[in-house]
């Protein structure tokens, strides 16, 4: 038995046109305002703001439960900056951070 979906060179077409028009375009859509609303950001936020506004676009686009992101410093080994959304929440020593 062969396997293999076998189609006319008027069906290969067509199903192009369907990936290209309702698959891509709606990706590329999507894309394009996720980028608009990253564009649209406030500078007069602070830093911690941008990055939690900018996980939380991580967010929505992938369809993630969390996102976080983190600067930092290698020659001074440590964090610069981080944000995460939904804010998040972690127990060191009993202590929220």
């Amino acid at each position: 038995m062969e396997k293999g979906i076998h189609l006319s060179p008027e069906e290969v077409h067509e199903v192009a046109d369907l990936i290209k028009d309702e698959i891509l375009y709606g990706y590329v859509n999507r894309l394009i305002i996720q980028a608009e609303r990253i564009l649209d950001i406030d500078p007069g936020l602070t830093e911690r703001e941008i990055l939690k506004f900018v996980a939380r676009t991580i967010v929505e686009y992938f369809g993630a439960e969390v996102a976080s992101i983190r600067i930092s410093d290698p020659e001074r080994k440590e964090m610069i900056s981080y944000g995460s959304y939904p804010v998040l929440m972690k127990i060191v020593r009993g202590n929220p951070l």
